[in-house]
């Protein structure tokens, strides 16, 4: 990639992101100049307006997992592994990243039951690896993050979180 292009970019993902870190009201300025035709034009080829950009390394999922325990006198939620290293959040991202299997919607990859199965096993595994050993059943769920769809004024809409899969499993086993 060209220095020239990597400048332009590079300011219009921190134009971009300072942006979403402020209230509309304390940067007017910066929303006029965000919303010129070239750098409203340059944000949507580029990717740059939606915060990740063509050479973006360690994009997020837009899967995330959560587990909850409810007992009686407690609820134990568990929203993910402590990863240590960059190997081991890589993984977990990719393992992420397959939970679009639990998706019901057709597409390259979906709605295989085989890959589905497999996901629903690696969520059972982390339910009784993760979570202590119990008598109560454990709710996974899933979410999918749904992304502000690009041409979208900045500061209309936000990312939301919808539900992608929710399924209670059978006790751990019995203390």
């Amino acid at each position: 990639m060209p220095p020239v292009l990597c400048i332009i970019h590079c300011s219009s993902l921190a134009l971009h992101n300072a942006y979403g870190l402020l209230p509309a009201a304390k940067a007017p300025l910066l929303g006029k100049l965000l919303s010129s035709a070239p750098i409203r034009t340059y944000g949507q080829l580029s990717g740059s307006r939606t915060g990740h950009g063509f050479f973006a390394p360690q994009v997020a999922s837009m899967f995330m997992v959560q587990l909850l325990r409810e007992t009686p006198g407690d609820t134990i939620r568990w929203n993910g592994p402590v990863l240590r290293t960059g190997g081991g959040k890589t993984r977990y991202v990719v393992f992420l990243n397959q939970c679009q299997h639990l998706l019901p919607s057709a597409g390259e990859g979906k709605g295989n039951p085989a890959r589905k199965r497999v996901v629903e096993a690696t969520l059972h595994r982390m339910a009784r690896h993760e979570l202590p050993p119990t008598a109560y059943p454990t709710r996974c769920v899933v979410y999918a993050v749904r992304h502000v769809p690009l041409g979208t004024p900045h500061g209309a809409a936000k990312p939301t979180l919808a539900v992608a899969y929710d399924q209670c499993t059978t006790a751990i086993r019995k203390p």
